[in-house]
């Protein structure tokens, strides 16, 4: 993630857009790129994703 997401009001449109990048689309990237790998499992493959308030965007 990107440090200070989130950290208060005053974050550059700049900041939200990388912070948007690297929580969002890198996480979405990321789940595209194991689907394939996954899906031929059988054992029922999850995708778990962890998150907290802390990269929250206010």
């Amino acid at each position: 993630g990107t440090p200070n997401c989130g950290s208060g009001t005053s974050e550059s449109h700049e900041l939200a857009k990388e912070c948007i990048n690297n929580n969002y689309y890198g996480t979405k990237m990321l789940t595209n790129a194991i689907l394939p790998l996954l899906r031929p499992s059988p054992y029922k493959a999850r995708i778990v994703m962890v998150s907290s308030v802390a990269g929250m965007l206010y």
